[in-house]
């Protein structure tokens, strides 16, 4: 045994030994302080009856692994390339998995109550201000109880009607596997989506209250590693275009339109601003007014201020603008629509700017058709297709320096998403550093994914010459 143990330890790398060393002792410092284990509490991000919340997520998430398994086995036992052992191997396996998928929907809608996890979803998921589920009772936020008890009533009505198709497609499936028709397939693609979604739902999105901070984390890797895959993927096919007989004449075209669509764009209508009011006291302006035209305000760009600066205050509505300016003392001006301002009002200043629903999309689709007309004029003196070149570009770049990538793409792309989205509250959780995680390493990816695929015309080359075929 000793001997055995020794080895083991032998085989295992320095630092990984350090750790295992070191557990003992952070076991003991977590377990001997009450004050390390509020500390670790905030730190998972543990909350009420956290043991009633880990039992309904692994139930949940058990229960939809076990439907995917079924349905899998069911599939790959239709396949004509089988002996039939294999067939019945795959068929006693989907079996097993059915009626335990079935026994796990049972016991979810009608044994457990399924209201601590959906209450933590509800609490943590909604917006206070906009949801009427959810009331503050003082410092805590609570789901008000018929609103529970509805999601209740509900869940075991959809756990009744979906367990009933359940056993309605095993019963079905095991009379006509033989002569299988498509109707069935589509079903059991629709059991499958549906496991799926709610899977993907329980396991990456919804709040999980038994462990919030770990399990957050988790989500984020596992996340940020996916999209990486996917990137990698895509950037590695790119790589991989040739160049055909009109390849430049269409993305030169299609550059050209580009331009011409936000052109159109940048032609519409400006919105005409007058900043009303004196310089004394802050100036109202309205949220969504363009950041240049507010630094231009608050710098004094606009005025004769000998560098003085003025302050501003952020508003919601015009409404509330006017409101300011006319019945609050600290608020001297404000800057707001040629249309809303009253002639006796004294005007300081004037401007106006492309509406936010003009120049968005005018500025992102101008960033398309000059980068689309900019690889298009660099192909041919490589005779590279042009997203090929694209993606020698992001692959070169992107695969180097990660600190690059995170001061000059990760935090000025983490701003945009939250310019982008006005709801950053609800993806707290998984976008703070994960775009620039699979930004990064979608290169390396790529990497990877293009060294896979350049054997293959290789190989489909000599398995034509020894007369295989084309597989």
């Amino acid at each position: 045994m000793s001997l055995w143990l020794f080895s083991r330890l032998r085989g295992i790398r320095p630092s990984n030994l350090v750790v295992l060393g070191t557990i003992p002792f952070f076991i003991y410092l977590f377990g001997s302080s009450a004050r390390y284990q509020r500390a670790l509490a905030h730190i998972l991000g543990i909350e009420e009856h956290p043991w009633a919340l880990l039992g309904l997520f692994l139930l949940t998430v058990c229960g939809l692994v076990l439907g995917l398994f079924a349905i899998k086995n069911a599939w790959a036992s239709l396949a004509p390339d089988q002996d039939d052992f294999q067939r019945k191997n795959r068929l006693r396996r989907a079996l097993i998995f059915a009626v335990s998928h079935g026994f796990v929907v049972a016991i979810a809608g009608f044994v457990v109550d399924p209201t601590p996890m959906v209450e933590s979803i509800l609490v943590n998921d909604l917006d206070v201000r906009n949801s009427t589920w959810v009331v503050v009772d003082g410092q805590n936020r609570m789901a008000k109880p018929e609103v529970l008890l509805w999601f209740d009533g509900l869940i075991s009505q959809i756990c009744g009607v979906y367990l009933g198709l359940w056993v309605a497609g095993i019963l079905i499936f095991s009379k006509l596997r033989s002569n299988i028709g498509s109707v069935l397939k589509y079903g059991m693609l629709i059991f499958g989506l549906v496991n799926l979604g709610m899977f993907l739902y329980i396991f990456l999105f919804a709040h999980a209250g038994f462990a919030s901070g770990l399990m957050a984390t988790l989500r984020a890797t596992f996340i940020a590693y996916g999209i990486a895959s996917v990137l990698g993927l895509v950037l590695a096919l790119l790589s991989e275009l040739k160049v055909r007989e009109r390849t430049f004449l269409i993305h030169g075209i299609l550059g050209v339109v580009l331009v011409g669509i936000s052109l159109w764009y940048f032609t519409r209508p400006q919105v005409e601003v007058v900043l009303v009011g004196t310089l004394d006291q802050r100036i109202a302006i309205i949220k969504g007014t363009p950041q240049g035209i507010t630094n231009e305000i608050r710098d004094g760009d606009a005025f004769d201020l000998e560098g003085r600066s003025v302050k501003i205050r952020s508003v919601a509505t015009v409404e509330k603008a006017i409101d300011l300016f006319q019945n609050n003392k600290r608020v001297s001006g404000a800057l707001l629509p040629a249309g809303s301002v009253d002639p006796s009002w004294p005007q300081i200043w004037k401007t106006e700017y492309l509406a936010k629903e003009y120049s968005f999309p005018g500025y992102a689709i101008l960033s398309l058709g000059l980068g689309l007309l900019l690889l298009t004029g660099g192909g041919p003196l490589n005779g590279l297709h042009p997203l090929r070149v694209l993606a020698a570009f992001l692959i070169d770049t992107l695969g180097h320096s990660m600190l690059v990538i995170v001061l000059y793409i990760g935090l000025p792309l983490g701003g945009a998403v939250k310019e982008f989205s006005r709801r950053s509250h609800q993806h707290s959780q998984h976008v703070p550093g994960n775009h620039r995680h699979w930004i990064g390493y979608s290169a390396y990816m790529a990497e990877i994914f293009r060294a896979g695929m350049r054997p293959f015309p290789k190989v489909r080359s000599r398995r034509q010459t020894m007369g295989l075929g084309n597989g």
